[in-house]
């Protein structure tokens, strides 16, 4: 489009040095770049100072684009240890629940892994707020969020539905999740590949009800990983 527009960086905004385009779409901040590795271990690959950091798989998929930073960090194993993230008092609700969608839903869709979290205040410091990431090759999310003295009461848990395929978890919240609901209490969202959803419980831990909060704006299919977010991985 040169010849026409005589722009030839118009796929960048003029700047090729802060962005790039590797899908075609759109132009992209060169964030912090980890890379994911066999073993499941999280490494820095490149140091930036933008805003969101980005992980990568070894062929060099963009796995997550849009991720806070200061959550992923040099040598982290999210498979074997989890991952718990210090959040602010401010706004911690949708911070959690941003963290799941900018981050743990595509890294579990694209491991066909379901993932769990929890959020908790944090009762050895006042006014603070963790969330935990379960390892994901245990991920027993009705006993791991437990509450627990260091990590304070259970305040929501949230766990991926990624699967494919029939019986690898579908978008809708399972009988497991409804018995969740009625035993840990807390509102428990369900993040499927179509829409997010949660179901929460009364005061006495009856069952109360289910909602869907929103559609996600890419609906993780196999088609469309490969189509809108370039993924080169064999599913």
């Amino acid at each position: 489009m040169f010849e026409e527009t005589m722009t030839p960086y118009q796929y960048t905004y003029q700047n090729p040095i802060k962005f790039t385009d590797p899908t075609g779409m759109e132009g992209e901040g060169v964030d912090n770049d980890y890379q994911l590795g066999e073993d499941g271990t999280i490494s820095l690959k490149k140091k930036t100072t933008d805003k969101t950091d980005r992980l990568i798989a070894k062929n060099g998929d963009i796995i997550a684009k849009n991720i806070k930073k200061d959550i992923l960090s040099d040598g982290i194993n999210i498979q074997k240890r989890g991952l718990t993230i210090n959040l602010s008092e401010k706004d911690s609700y949708n911070q959690f629940l941003d963290i799941m969608e900018d981050f743990v839903l595509p890294f579990s869709v694209y491991l066909q892994k379901e993932m769990s979290s929890g959020l908790y205040s944090a009762s050895h410091c006042m006014g603070m707020y963790e969330m935990k990431i379960l390892p994901y090759d245990k991920n027993d999310m009705t006993t791991s969020l437990s509450p627990s003295f260091m990590n304070g009461m259970l305040i929501a848990q949230a766990h991926t539905h990624p699967g494919f395929y029939v019986g690898m978890g579908s978008s809708e919240p399972s009988d497991q999740d409804i018995f969740n609901a009625i035993k840990n209490k807390p509102v428990n969202f369900i993040f499927g590949r179509y829409n997010v959803s949660h179901y929460w419980s009364n005061s006495q831990g009856m069952y109360g009800g289910h909602a869907k909060l929103k559609e996600n704006n890419i609906k993780y299919t196999e088609e469309n990983v490969k189509t809108k977010l370039g993924w080169k991985k064999q599913f």
